[in-house]
């Protein structure tokens, strides 16, 4: 998961004397969200040709925050211990439904509620979709 958020923080530049008086500072957030999980699902069933499935998974997460110059050198000034980088086990409970469209061809769309167990309350909620390809044949 990534997004990109611009903030006005002029004022608090400008009482840092990183800009001058007057002029407009646009700091830029950039946060990246990985995860790695493994777990179980399960079918719950079947209607007409749609499978609707839940999951339970548990793994790693891995948040990075990133920002622009300015703010980065502003931010170490104020708080030089702030990490931007964090690393903790994670929870992932998920639902969705995959349909089959032709022969091994299927298309996939989830919901999944992910709760890392790092020193912040940030939760994510993840809407993903996709095709997908079942059983290709026998492999031996």
């Amino acid at each position: 998961m990534s997004g990109t958020k611009d903030a006005d923080l002029s004022q608090y530049f400008q009482l840092l004397g990183y800009v001058p008086p007057g002029t407009t500072q646009l700091s830029t957030f950039h946060s990246t969200i990985y995860s790695i999980t493994g777990g179980p699902q399960f079918n719950l069933f079947q209607i007409h040709g749609a499978q609707v499935f839940v999951r339970g998974l548990g793994g790693a997460s891995r948040s990075v925050l990133s920002m622009d110059d300015t703010t980065r050198k502003a931010l170490n000034f104020l708080v030089p211990k702030f990490q931007t980088t964090t690393t903790a086990p994670a929870v992932l409970a998920g639902v969705g439904a995959q349909y089959l469209v032709y022969h091994n061809i299927f298309i996939r769309g989830t919901a999944d509620y992910i709760h890392p167990f790092s020193n912040s309350s940030q939760n994510y909620f993840r809407i993903t979709g996709g095709i997908g390809l079942q059983r290709l044949g026998r492999l031996f």
